[in-house]
């Protein structure tokens, strides 16, 4: 077979009439390919995905579906070893939580569960590798962070549900999550590797060697990332 290319992808992503899960994975697969043959760049892959969940979703269950069919079919990309695969895969995610207009206000609404499924995966992410790597594959492993946290600060910008469609106890949680995962996203992304020889060093959650530093220790650049993710946290809560 083939190998995808970016213009199929394009191509087959302005095709209307998607409205199945059947059609949603055809579709999903082709991006998947393109991110493990790394056969098209981040930016052609996160424009197809903002058009496409623009055009092709229309009510807020619809979107979550697909965002759910979404996250199902990338998940060999999003978790490969290969640091440049899951890059691609990773700014599949962000597009499809953005407009297809670039720089545009995500417009989708996400329940809570949908919410904390795509934030807890996209934390881990923004971890680091706790394994020794060469300078290439820590240069690889730093860009997957900031497409990672860039993703999130897609994610708290969308909107909450209607306060008339869920009850006051979900809004809270919906509120303490966001915090929670703005909070994280920053503390995760300031870590750095700990490495001991007595730990394990693939442990790589909250018990695992992780130093954590402050926002000084970062590049202006990522600080400016971390930044977005406190305004884009104030701008979703505003949906609440």
């Amino acid at each position: 077979q083939a190998p995808t290319t970016a213009m199929s992808i394009q191509s087959n992503a302005n095709h209307g009439g998607f409205s199945s899960a059947e059609e949603w994975k055809r579709v999903f697969g082709e991006w998947k390919e393109a991110c493990l043959n790394i056969s098209s760049t981040a930016d052609t892959l996160q424009s197809t995905a903002a058009q496409f969940f623009t055009t092709q979703t229309g009510v807020e269950a619809e979107t979550e579906r697909a965002l759910a069919v979404l996250i199902q079919s990338l998940e060999q990309a999003l978790t490969n070893p290969n640091l440049r695969s899951r890059e691609l895969a990773l700014a599949c995610l962000k597009g499809s939580l953005s407009s297809g207009r670039p720089g545009a206000v995500p417009s989708i609404a996400l329940s809570l569960s949908v919410l904390k499924l795509v934030g807890d995966f996209l934390l881990e992410q923004c971890s680091p590798i706790v394994v020794e790597m060469d300078n290439t594959e820590i240069d690889l492993d730093e860009k997957v962070r900031d497409v990672a946290v860039s993703t999130i600060s897609s994610l708290l910008c969308t909107k909450s549900p209607s306060a008339s469609l869920v009850d006051k106890e979900t809004l809270a949680e919906i509120l303490h999550y966001r915090i929670y995962l703005s909070k994280e996203t920053i503390r995760r992304r300031c870590a750095i590797p700990s490495y001991d020889g007595d730990t394990n060093m693939m442990e790589n959650d909250e018990q695992g060697p992780i130093a954590p530093r402050g926002l000084a220790s970062l590049p202006r650049s990522r600080r400016s990332l971390c930044f977005q993710v406190l305004q884009s946290t104030l701008q979703g809560l505003q949906s609440i």
